[in-house]
């Protein structure tokens, strides 16, 4: 993600707006993001438990249904990447975790959990998740049954989401959020502007998801 500056064709006020308004709350979401990639950085088999246990909670990989085998194959995949990260990290990752059954006996394309575990390492890489998909109006990847086809979605999805951060950070008033927001907060200074981009996002839909069940 460039932070070039131009115009300001590609992001309303009212969008803006909506960043700006978000931008007070994400403190304690970098805070512990930055703890988990400083965690990794120096990961060695006596912290890798405790390394587990807050990433999944930052992430919510315990709520999902997942066995514990899926989750071990998922934890030694993020190492493995960690030493040598392969040329299309999000498909090998799908394409290896899809061959293990959840509870019921059924497979699934984890595309949320397999962008968490890629962004982790590569923070130019965007997160798609249920808030990520519900600000920008994306559909889910395709449920056509073929497996192939519906990881080409989860790709365009994510090339999306890279459209859209580029084109903010293409104008003056967003990347002038960014740099007041890095200058301030010592977290969000070590965060690239793409995961700063993806809190923002967060943070909108869930305070306005809570003003929605409010009325």
């Amino acid at each position: 993600m460039h932070l070039a500056g131009k115009g300001a064709a590609d992001l309303d006020d009212i969008e803006l707006n909506l960043l700006r308004d978000a931008a007070s709350d994400i403190a304690y979401t970098a805070k512990e993001y930055v703890t988990l990639r400083e965690m990794l950085a120096d990961i060695s088999p006596p912290t890798e438990k405790e390394f587990r246990k807050k990433f999944s909670r930052y992430y919510k990989l315990n709520a999902a249904g997942l066995t514990d085998e899926w989750k071990d194959a998922y934890f030694a995949l993020l190492l493995s990447f960690r030493e040598r990260m392969p040329d299309k990290p999000h498909r090998v990752a799908l394409q290896k975790l899809f061959q293990i059954k959840r509870p019921k006996g059924d497979t699934a394309l984890q595309f949320s959990f397999v962008s968490k575990l890629v962004s982790m390492l590569d923070e130019r890489q965007p997160i798609f998740d249920e808030n990520v998909r519900r600000y920008f109006g994306l559909g889910p990847p395709s449920l056509v049954a073929l497996t192939e086809f519906r990881i080409l979605g989860f790709d365009q999805n994510l090339a999306e989401i890279r459209r859209r951060y580029d084109a903010w950070s293409d104008d003056n008033r967003f990347v002038a959020l960014l740099r007041d927001l890095q200058a301030k907060n010592s977290d969000l200074a070590k965060c690239d502007p793409v995961r700063i981009c993806d809190f923002l996002v967060w943070k909108v839909v869930e305070k306005h998801s809570r003003i929605l069940e409010q009325n």
